[in-house]
């Protein structure tokens, strides 16, 4: 054969994969973000709370390296001020800020960068999963795109784009390859797998680093590979191999791992003794029932109708639950591992699925995490256990992958394609976004009103919208927007003593309040009596959106942490309809002690000008025992409007 023959018998080889590939990895970009592209960038997933504090820490990362005024030190972002450290309440998002600089340094404005951001993992996630399953497990072009396709786009990867923390992923597929291909069974040369146990423990430092949440997970992940790979002969005999040949190689990578990850702790110890953990009945909330692994939420393309049904709506938390792959996508990743049954890869990965689902779940009361929380380190800074299935990604991706490939096998590649486009479809979701626009218009209003010359400043919204982590994220990025620090504040968590969960001046008494807090936190700050503290002031209305709310049937008394259902009745009496797929909303609007977005519910159907409707809201009673008011108030893209219902007093009695 001819040199130029066998070239284009090479193209004509590589062309299918790669076509399998790019269609793989556009599918997941508009199955994981179809909000934004379809919007023409104008709409940002998900919503005005928890994605804008990502945000925030990523523009504060940038900032940080470039060494900005008020940015100087990475783990004191310029809000909470003067409180030092708070970058620790949260995720930092370390690893995952070069993308984001990559984009603002070629222009992009940050809210059309931090979109580009979240393509940009998602493409990450695709290509290191891709990575893993074609060339480190040799599965087909067609079951390797959709495989990855899961990883990158999968329900419950889409339903936590309220929390972007989770998108950056791609170290843990690479972990996963490199284990592959240290533990190949065809010896790699020595100089080949000391580069894989090194990229092994860059991915494990560098996951943390990006975040907590999905770095512990991968460290939890590992540790039930090892423990099941202690039994199984095979993995006993790899071990024993990789062991006896580079000891000096693992010494030397666990050391320098847990150098690199001194930085990192060191910051998150000091705010744990500031703040102290989480209580087990905090974390108990987030446990995974039995069906939260079947619940895809009421944004699904597929099952939306199905979230309503008493099995769902009874899930605590349920708007963080919703953890389900689809009956069929399910179906097929077991079937894929359960073919996979012969080979140390398909026993370990199922043996992981398993293990987390027993672990994780709370099976009618029985709760095997509390062993995890009390045994396992920085167990007790976990509060969404629920997320852990994120880590069942991995596994399942090549559970999905197996099964494609063995009805490509079979039955064709025609047979195995038509199967992976139901699966992916299973994943469809379409989530709530806001507009970027607006939303840019809202920080510049006040941060034009924000004086040059104080010392920082508190933003204080007269005739709120809401609700009180809107506004405080309003404040923070007006003050990256004037450069003046921010006594506002919204995290994981808040310094001890500061009192401004809701700054907003409804009243005259309002006004008296404020000055009182204000007085108070410069006492807990010991701050001088010069130190110069402006109050910023922007009247908010309502427009053409207004709304009657009126509570029909709320419960008068709970014990701490029970959940409960109450009944509201909504009145469009505005010029404006409320459609669902606005992201028009109903939430609780009650005191602190109540997470953001806890009794979250969309609407059932479209409420015209003059129409009414009716709610059941899920509730759950704060932890520490009191007399609350609870209340309620429509949202769109997570502003509130229309008027607040009439407080309900909650009596929360003691044990």
């Amino acid at each position: 054969m001819s040199p130029f023959a066998q070239v284009r018998s090479q193209l004509q080889a590589r062309v299918p994969g790669s076509m399998w590939a790019l269609a793989g990895w556009v599918g997941a970009l508009l199955l994981a973000h179809n909000p934004i592209l379809l919007s023409g960038f104008a709409l940002t997933q998900n919503d005005l709370g928890d994605t804008r504090f990502n945000h925030y820490m990523l523009e504060h990362g940038l900032r940080w390296l470039l060494q900005r005024p008020g940015h100087e030190v990475f783990w004191s972002p310029p809000f909470f001020f003067p409180a030092h450290g708070v970058a620790a309440y949260s995720e930092v998002l370390a690893t995952a800020i070069p993308v984001y600089a990559l984009w603002r340094g070629l222009g992009f404005l940050p809210d059309t960068a931090f979109q580009l951001w979240l393509l940009s993992c998602t493409t990450l996630n695709y290509v290191a999963m891709h990575a893993l399953l074609r060339r480190g497990l040799s599965f087909s072009p067609l079951a390797s795109s959709f495989g990855a396709l899961l990883f990158a786009a999968a329900a419950l990867r889409t339903n936590q784009t309220m929390h972007p923390q989770f998108f950056p992923h791609a170290f843990t597929a690479l972990a996963a390859l490199a284990l592959v291909r240290v533990a190949r069974p065809v010896g790699p040369s020595v100089r080949s797998r000391r580069v894989w146990l090194t990229v092994l423990f860059a991915c494990l430092s560098a996951q943390l680093w990006a975040g907590f949440y999905l770095g512990w997970f991968l460290g939890v992940g590992l540790g039930l590979l090892l423990l099941g790979a202690l039994l199984l002969p095979e993995g006993r005999r790899t071990l024993a191999e990789v062991v006896r040949a580079h000891p000096v190689w693992l010494c030397v990578g666990v050391l320098a791992t847990l150098a690199s990850l001194v930085p990192l702790a060191v910051p998150y110890l000091e705010a744990s003794r500031e703040l102290g953990a989480r209580s087990y009945a905090e974390v108990r909330t987030m446990l995974p029932r039995w069906q939260s692994w079947l619940h895809l939420g009421p944004f699904s393309w597929v099952y939306a109708k199905a979230a309503s049904l008493p099995l769902f709506r009874a899930i605590p938390m349920e708007h963080e639950q919703r953890i389900g792959f689809g009956l069929l996508t399910t179906l097929v990743c077991g079937l894929g591992l359960w073919s996979l049954r012969r080979r140390p890869v398909g026993q370990l990965s199922l043996g992981v699925v398993l293990a987390v689902v027993f672990l994780a779940t709370s099976w009618w009361g029985f709760e095997p995490w509390r062993v995890v929380y009390l045994a396992i380190p920085g167990a007790g800074a976990v509060r969404g256990v629920c997320r852990i299935a994120l880590l069942m990604l991995v596994p399942l991706a090549v559970g999905l992958a197996a099964g494609l490939e063995a009805m490509q096998r079979r039955f064709g590649t025609w047979a195995a394609l038509l199967l992976g486009v139901l699966a992916a479809l299973e994943q469809g979701q379409t989530t709530p976004a806001f507009d970027k626009e607006e939303n840019r218009r809202d920080v510049s209003a006040i941060a034009a009103r924000v004086p040059r010359d104080c010392d920082a400043f508190l933003y204080a919204p007269v005739l709120s919208r809401g609700p009180w982590w809107k506004e405080q994220l309003d404040g923070m990025w007006a003050a990256l927007e004037s450069g003046v620090p921010t006594l506002n504040g919204y995290s994981g968590s808040e310094p001890r003593g500061w009192p401004f969960h809701f700054s907003a001046i409804n009243s005259e008494r309002d006004a008296e309040r404020l000055v009182e807090l204000l007085l108070g936190w410069r006492r807990e700050r010991g701050l001088s009596p010069d130190w110069r503290v402006c109050v910023v002031r922007r009247t908010e209305t309502d427009g053409p959106e207004r709304a009657d709310v009126e509570p029909l049937e709320v419960p008068r008394a709970l014990a701490p942490g029970e959940a409960a259902r109450a009944r509201v009745r909504l009145r469009n009496t505005g010029a404006t309809p409320w459609r669902p797929e606005d992201g028009v909303t109903l939430a609780l609007w009650a005191s602190p002690s109540f997470r953001p977005g806890e009794g979250l519910v969309p609407l059932p159907r479209a409420v015209a000008p003059g129409e009414t409707v009716e709610l059941e809201v899920p509730l759950r009673a704060p932890q520490e025992p009191g007399l609350y008011p609870v209340s309620w108030r429509l949202m769109r893209q997570g502003r509130g409007f229309g008027e607040l219902s009439t407080p309900r007093q909650l009596w929360v009695h003691g044990p």
